[in-house]
């Protein structure tokens, strides 16, 4: 099923976003938003992807667009974790 939503990422950028919210302890929200595949997914997938888009140069620019479009966020809002700070 991921690689579904990978497909669709690479071939349609922006029409789908997955976005991760983790807990991190004593730092907050930490969001993680791809709005590509990871760049270990499309190497593992370049000779598809090459078949899929037609040439090694779009897999490649896929690939590099990929390292540089992850958004990471880091919040704390303090009232949201008010009974937690206080015990």
């Amino acid at each position: 099923m991921a690689d579904i939503f990978y497909l669709l990422q690479v071939l349609i950028p922006g029409l789908i976003q997955i976005k991760r919210i983790d807990w991190i302890e004593d730092v907050g929200d930490q969001h993680i938003t791809r709005a590509l595949p990871r760049e270990s997914w499309i190497q593992n997938n370049a000779e598809d992807l090459e078949h899929i888009l037609g040439n090694r140069a779009r897999v490649q620019r896929i690939m590099k667009s990929a390292g540089e479009s992850t958004s990471v966020e880091v919040t704390w809002d303090r009232s949201e974790y008010q009974d937690y700070l206080e015990s």
